[in-house]
């Protein structure tokens, strides 16, 4: 059965159809993928809105799922949640939606404590020194300021650290 339209176009149609079978990709990465293989800009168009009309492109479920799966799997801070989604080629205002329903502050506090607790002093590592690199290593998992000074400050209330040893 001979299908009607540019054998091009329903090419671009099977090679995108084997990505999102795969696993979920933004339109960004679609048409990026789609490009770097020799498509032209008219039969990405053509594929990318027959993929949306069909059901199969969708930014925002995209977003959602990949952003539950990073948090199950590698936890975060909003910020870097966003920015991540923002590479994915998911736009600032979607991945800002997504984060704030998906990561409610105190989920994000829940997290980064979660984080906190494995993060443990080392031997002879004095207090001031455990708490800039836990700091450190809570800012560059995108836990915005607030957060790390209340994580930072439930730490270390209390906590005895042998400078000695």
């Amino acid at each position: 059965m001979q299908r009607k339209g540019n054998s091009r176009t329903k090419s671009a149609w099977d090679y995108a159809l084997y990505f999102l079978a795969r696993r979920s990709h933004s339109e960004y990465e679609i048409r990026e993928k789609l490009l770097a293989k020799g498509f032209t800009e008219e039969a990405v168009t053509k594929v990318l809105e027959r993929l949306k009309a069909a059901g199969f492109l969708d930014d925002v479920r995209f977003a959602r799922n990949w952003a539950a799966y990073r948090m199950a799997t590698h936890p975060s801070g909003s910020r870097r949640l966003r920015q991540e989604l923002q590479g994915r080629g998911v736009s600032p205002e979607m991945a800002a939606a997504v984060v704030a329903d998906l990561l409610p502050r105190e989920e994000e506090l829940e997290a980064a404590r979660s984080l906190a607790e494995r993060h443990r002093p080392r031997r002879g590592e004095n207090r001031e020194k455990y708490a800039r690199r836990l700091a450190r290593f809570l800012w560059q998992r995108g836990f915005d300021f607030e957060i790390v000074r209340q994580v930072l400050g439930e730490r270390l209330e209390g906590l005895y650290i042998d400078i000695d040893n």
